[in-house]
C-alpha cells in the first residue's frame, strides 16, 4: 500500500479484510523480466485495505479476498500486500497488539487458526521472500 501510494496509486478500504492464511494466485504475463510467482502461495495476510495499481506498473498476483496482491514497477521496486516476512514469534505479537481485528468475517480467521499454522507455512513464505530478495538484487547487479 505504501509503495502503490508513493507511485500514484489510490489506497482505499477493501470490501473485505484479510488477516490469516490465504492463497494467493499469479497472474500470468507475457512479460520475460518480471517476477513470477507459484501458481498459488498460501501467504500470511493482515490488511483491510487495498490499492489502485500504479501506472506503468505489472500486475503479479491477486487472491479471492483482495484483487491487487502485488505489483512490480520496473526492475527494481515489488509491492506485497501480503506478508512473506512473518515468523511465529511476529505472528503471535500482531495478535497480542491487534487482537481487536480479528472480528469473524469471510477472510479474517480467528486467533486459534492462525497460530497453529506449521513451521513449514513460515518456511515456504520466508523462502518466497528470499526468492523476492533476490530477484531484486540481481535485477540491479545486471
Amino acid at each position: 500500500q505504501l509503495i502503490a501510494s508513493a507511485m500514484g496509486g489510490r489506497v482505499y478500504p477493501n470490501i473485505e479484510k484479510e488477516i490469516g492464511w490465504w492463497p494467493i494466485q499469479a497472474v500470468a504475463n507475457n512479460i520475460a523480466a518480471a517476477f513470477t510467482f507459484p501458481e498459488m502461495a498460501m501467504v500470511f495476510h493482515w490488511h483491510g485495505e487495498t490499492f489502485d495499481l500504479p501506472k506503468n506498473s505489472l500486475w503479479l498476483a491477486k487472491s479471492f479476498g483482495c484483487h491487487n496482491q502485488a505489483f512490480q514497477l520496473g526492475q527494481s521496486v515489488i509491492g506485497l500486500q501480503f506478508h512473506l516476512e512473518t515468523t511465529e514469534d511476529s505472528a503471535q505479537a500482531i495478535i497480542e497488539h491487534c487482537a481487536d481485528e480479528l472480528v469473524p468475517a469471510p477472510y479474517v480467521q480467528a486467533e486459534g487458526e492462525i497460530l497453529t499454522a506449521d513451521l513449514q507455512k513460515y518456511q515456504n513464505i520466508n523462502q518466497l521472500m528470499n526468492s523476492v530478495l533476490d530477484y531484486l538484487d540481481n535485477a540491479q547487479q545486471q
